[in-house]
């Protein structure tokens, strides 16, 4: 069922990915999700913007609330660390959320029928720069080169940027190596 506000949409049968042409980006009402738990990312992945992931969340719990959904939000880390579950009965999991206990969490919501916007697997994907250049190479996009004539950006590989040394710039070979041998250190 694709939403009035969005053009091309797919699905796989299980997950449907729409592209969306306005603020109101899913049909609530129709889809009957009624009960939301929205989770925040954690301030230690949102180097330089915290406050811009909260009002983004923030919108859209409004959006949400305004169509008379119950949205329950939470924080990354709270939520995580929740000793008590067991009232995972919620609908639909909005999350911008990215540690690994979460990322677990999220999966066994799935498994147990919640549907979960920017699911464990896409995070996953997403956090981990190997994978996602992988998926990128076989999709044919063009990356750039690991050479450059003018240096380089260096991004750690194994997870999201949570620092300012976590992407770094390297005018010449022997810096990006230097800085490359600090990242794996680190």
């Amino acid at each position: 069922m694709k939403p009035k506000n969005a053009s091309n949409s797919k699905t796989d049968g299980k997950h449907v990915w729409f592209q969306l042409t306005s603020p109101l980006w899913l049909e609530i009402d129709r889809m009957r999700l009624h009960k939301v738990l929205a989770i925040g990312r954690a301030e230690r992945f949102s180097p330089n913007s915290v406050e811009k992931d909260a009002a983004i969340l923030a919108s859209v719990c409004d959006e949400l609330t305004q169509m008379g959904c119950k949205v329950e939000t939470v924080g990354e880390n709270d939520f995580a660390a929740a000793a008590d579950r067991t009232e995972m009965s919620w609908q639909l999991c909005l999350t911008m959320g990215r540690s690994r206990q979460l990322l677990s969490i999220l999966h066994e919501m799935e498994s147990n029928g919640c549907t979960v916007v920017n699911s464990s697997e896409s995070v996953e994907v997403c956090c981990n720069r190997r994978k996602l250049n992988t998926i990128l190479e076989n999709a044919g996009v063009t990356l750039p080169p690991d050479n450059g004539r003018h240096g380089w950006w260096l991004k750690r590989a194994d997870g999201v940027a949570e620092g300012p040394g976590d992407v770094r710039f390297a005018a010449d070979e022997i810096e990006k190596n230097a800085h490359m041998e600090d990242m794996i250190l680190s």
